[in-house]
């Protein structure tokens, strides 16, 4: 399987995305408990903000990082389907996702763990924090995959004549000698 495609159905298992150009996305909770922990009380969150008070958010540099990484993935999948046409979320996404996984507190990872074990089937006995630690593991070294994989296609261009191979064989003019 291709690593852009792999990414895809890794990301697949935590996060969601709606119908084309509905803009709705998120992520794939396990159970009710963990979606009440990540998106707290729906009346109490709207109390404080109607007092003009910011809701506490658990782990906000982590919830930010999994809504930006659910958001690229829906654009990714309900965006052009060729990689020609892809849009910027398609190409963005593996960056996108290296940076999302990184450092993820415990709870969190945790949380993750939950969403894995359930959309794939795996048994009770399996511990949520090592299933998403792998998980973390696999997104990151797809995504690195990815990107340097690409990188030559975006930027090779830029490299000065003089390093590229076979250089020092040619004559001052650039030219192969005859």
């Amino acid at each position: 399987m291709e690593d852009r495609q792999r990414l895809l159905r890794l990301v697949s298992l935590v996060a969601w995305a709606g119908e084309p150009g509905s803009n709705s996305c998120g992520l794939r909770f396990a159970n009710g408990d963990d979606e009440l922990w990540w998106m707290g009380p729906g009346t109490e969150w709207a109390d404080l903000i109607r007092r003009g008070e910011k809701p506490p958010v658990p782990h906000e540099e982590a919830h930010t990082a999994l809504w930006k990484l659910a958001s690229w993935f829906a654009g990714a999948v309900t965006g052009p389907s060729t990689p020609a046409e892809s849009g910027i979320d398609a190409l963005q996404l593996p960056g996108v996702a290296y940076h999302a996984v990184e450092g993820l507190p415990d709870e969190v990872l945790a949380m993750l763990g939950r969403m894995i074990k359930c959309w794939l089937n795996l048994p009770l006995e399996v511990s949520e924090l090592q299933v998403a630690r792998r998980w973390v593991e696999d997104v990151r070294a797809t995504a690195w995959r990815t990107l340097v994989s690409e990188y030559a296609d975006h930027f090779g261009r830029g490299i000065p004549p003089s390093l590229q191979p076979g250089w020092a064989n040619r004559d001052i003019h650039g030219q192969w000698p005859s």
